[in-house]
């Protein structure tokens, strides 16, 4: 079995870095924060062993892009196997209760 390569776009990337940015100036924790934060890039970075793990999601447009949904907490981690290539593209980050339809473009 391989690594797959972990590619991180960069709206995941300002996802990961408004979560971080809400928790510590709004709620004024910065070091709850900062773990939440170091938390998300460590269940991001187990997906280069195993990023099968977890089902396409539950929505047949999202799941047609094979689009996969790893839960962390009050938060989701949408990503695409590239599994010709050995990647995990993550494509976005953020609290799970928002849109993500609509977010994610349907």
């Amino acid at each position: 079995m391989s690594n797959y390569k972990i590619i991180i776009t960069d709206r995941a990337i300002n996802d990961l870095i408004n979560i971080g940015d809400y928790i510590t100036y709004t709620l004024l924790e910065p070091r709850i924060a900062l773990n939440l934060v170091k938390e998300i890039r460590e269940s991001i970075y187990k997906l280069r062993v195993f990023p099968f793990r977890q089902t396409l999601v539950n929505d047949e447009v999202l799941a047609e892009q094979g689009i996969r949904c790893l839960p962390y907490k009050n938060y989701y981690i949408f990503y695409i196997v590239e599994a010709d290539r050995d990647d995990v593209l993550i494509i976005r980050i953020g609290y799970n209760k928002r849109n993500w339809k609509q977010i994610l473009g349907i």
